[in-house]
């Protein structure tokens, strides 16, 4: 009777400990996984042939290079990430490469009948790597009024 007793006794002392022993390593593996945590798309810079496209881009006659990089929000490149670029009658498609960036050539924009500008958009699509913190698909965009040169 006397074992029984002290086997009583000694329980809820080794229940205690277990959980805060499983409360700390909870803990310690929630701060490793949010630590660990990957880069996350923050915004997009384009640049057009040599010059920072600053939100106005004045038409171009021939196909021109355009520059897109992806950025994360400590200001690095980021690959992996899905540029679609839509308006002004284009309609293209890449993904940034290891240094973060896109180069793309894109065909002359098409304005519409009788308008004197249009918007040429670039949205960067990212997944993520699967992280406790964020599973979902992050978005960045950029929109570039494009002016009729004549």
């Amino acid at each position: 009777m006397r074992g029984e007793r002290g086997v009583l006794e000694g329980l809820p002392l080794t229940l205690i400990i277990s959980v805060i022993i499983i409360v700390i390593g909870t803990a310690i593996l929630f701060g490793i996984a949010f630590y660990a945590q990957g880069n996350h798309l923050s915004k997009l810079e384009v640049i057009e042939g040599n010059t920072p496209a600053n939100g106005i881009i004045v038409q171009w006659p021939t196909a021109t290079q355009f520059e897109i990089t992806a950025l994360t929000q400590s200001g690095t490149d980021l690959n992996g990430v899905i540029i679609n670029i839509y308006g002004c009658g284009i309609d293209m498609q890449g993904t940034t490469a290891s240094q973060g960036t896109l180069i793309i050539l894109l065909p002359p924009p098409v304005l519409a009948n009788h308008s004197l500008d249009g918007v040429l958009n670039f949205k960067g699509t990212y997944s993520p790597p699967a992280t406790i913190g964020s599973a979902q698909l992050e978005t960045a965009s950029v929109s570039e009024v494009i002016v009729g040169s004549s």
